[in-house]
């Protein structure tokens, strides 16, 4: 009790739980770390058409478009047939948002304020949320954590959540524990004390002579699990996304997830790079404009690949590419 060492070992385990959820649902992987190097990495597969960019990175108040920028996954979701109810965002992502012209404005408009942005001062969390409630209908959430660890006798501190993440969820219940038991628990050893806390932590005391020393140690065999990914929605604010809408004229398989098709006739946006391999393939043709004077550029590649791409590449009926 002098030292509190059941608590703290317990504690351990749940910091190690939260690192692990809170930088997979902002990254979409999860990593735990071990003393040696190693570690459990977990891939939840986020899929490749629900991570989004920005038009400008948000750190330039004037030309930053958050709320234009948000648009698009709303788009996306709604395309999707989803509902989006909360939004995710740290520390940095927020202070830019508080910040942005475009934000200011549609604050002031919100409350009939006939004033430039410039005269709107910046806003703080609560102002914010109400222009994402006012304009999405959604709850604006604040990821402000910080996990403390130690490896090797050396502690660390560090911010789980991706930097300038912002994540678009559609459901109350975000993910679930998932555990079995320890080999410890299966084959017990002699002489060590063994305790049990929230069914997956096995704690363990045990004792050494000359000199007398007593050990405290927690282990467990969980991870946490996101559920229903093809309902949460990335965008990097740190990250200019080059896009372009293309129409799919031969339908195709998501190479990510072959249970989703590309209907022929239908528009989708895919980042200009895979545009151009599947404007190549004759899968699909652009039909807008690019993004970002950088995906222009990469738009006139796009079209001179699909000028020259060979007639053998024309297929039609389902493919696994795309």
């Amino acid at each position: 009790k002098v030292f509190n060492d059941l608590p703290r070992c317990i504690e351990g385990v749940w910091e190690r739980l939260e690192d692990m959820f809170l930088s997979g649902l902002s990254t979409g992987v999860a990593l735990s770390s071990h003393n040696n190097g190693t570690g459990v990495r977990v891939n939840y597969n986020y899929i490749a058409g629900n991570k989004f960019g920005v038009a400008a990175l948000w750190d330039n108040k004037e030309t930053a478009t958050p709320l234009t920028d948000m648009q698009k996954v709303f788009d996306k979701a709604l395309k999707d047939q989803n509902v989006i109810t909360d939004v995710w965002m740290d520390d940095v992502a927020l202070r830019n948002f508080y910040a942005s012209k475009e934000v200011r404005e549609q604050y002031a408009f919100n409350n009939n304020v006939t004033v430039g942005a410039g005269t709107v001062p910046v806003l703080d969390f609560e102002k914010a949320g109400q222009v994402l409630q006012t304009k999405f209908g959604v709850t604006l959430h604040r990821v402000a954590r910080t996990i403390k660890t130690e490896l090797n006798g050396k502690k660390n501190s560090h911010t789980p959540w991706q930097q300038g993440m912002v994540v678009f969820t559609c459901d109350d219940m975000l993910g679930s524990l998932v555990w079995t038991n320890t080999a410890e628990a299966t084959r017990p050893v002699g002489a060590v004390q063994y305790q049990t806390a929230d069914d997956y932590i096995l704690l363990s005391k045990y004792s050494k002579n000359d000199p007398l020393r007593e050990f405290t140690s927690s282990q467990a065999m969980v991870v946490p699990i996101i559920d229903n990914v093809d309902r949460i929605y990335t965008m990097d604010s740190k990250s200019v996304q080059v896009i372009m809408e293309v129409r799919i004229l031969h339908k195709f398989h998501d190479r990510a997830d072959f249970t989703k098709v590309y209907p022929v006739g239908e528009t989708f946006t895919f980042d200009v790079a895979r545009a151009k391999y599947l404007i190549a393939r004759g899968l699909v043709e652009a039909v807008v404009e690019a993004e970002t004077p950088e995906a222009e550029e990469s738009k006139e590649d796009v079209f001179e690949a699909e000028a020259t791409k060979p007639e053998t590449t024309k297929r039609r009926g389902a493919s696994k590419d795309n």
